[in-house]
């Protein structure tokens, strides 16, 4: 069971009702992501909490963009559960995908083996056309 600084906010009871929060994944002046079971589903989620700071500044850009994101499927690109842009902690829902941060795949080999990097670049490359299409 979780107990870290998320766990101290004070979470709606319909969030707690639906979700138990694993653990932090990151923090940052942005907001809080968390690792967190969907009662609803039975699947891991991934939950960004955005920062107050984040809401005063890019907060309906980033509502909008999630919005528009809701819509998208995509292989290449995560997919937005749940936008929920209102209340004391508002949240976007992310499906979660296991795996190493790129950055840590970078610090093990040091640099991509070129092959490799043109899959990648062209995986990216393929989300990023979708994400254009659909107006992001």
């Amino acid at each position: 069971m979780y107990n870290g600084a998320m766990k101290k906010r004070r979470l709606n009871e319909d969030f707690k009702a639906r979700y138990e929060i694993v653990k932090e994944l990151v923090s940052d002046p942005s907001g809080a992501l968390v690792l967190a079971n969907d009662g609803n589903t039975g699947h891991q989620v991934a939950i960004k909490f955005l920062s107050r700071e984040t809401l005063a500044n890019s907060g309906r850009q980033l509502i909008e963009q999630a919005h528009t994101l809701q819509g998208i499927h995509h292989e290449n690109i995560v997919r937005v559960l749940e936008v929920k842009p209102t209340g004391e902690h508002p949240y976007i829902t992310f499906e979660h995908t296991e795996g190493d941060t790129l950055s840590s795949i970078l610090e093990g080999l040091g640099a991509l083996p070129l092959k490799l990097a043109v899959k990648w670049a062209m995986q990216l490359a393929d989300g990023l056309e979708c994400s254009h299409a659909n107006g992001l």
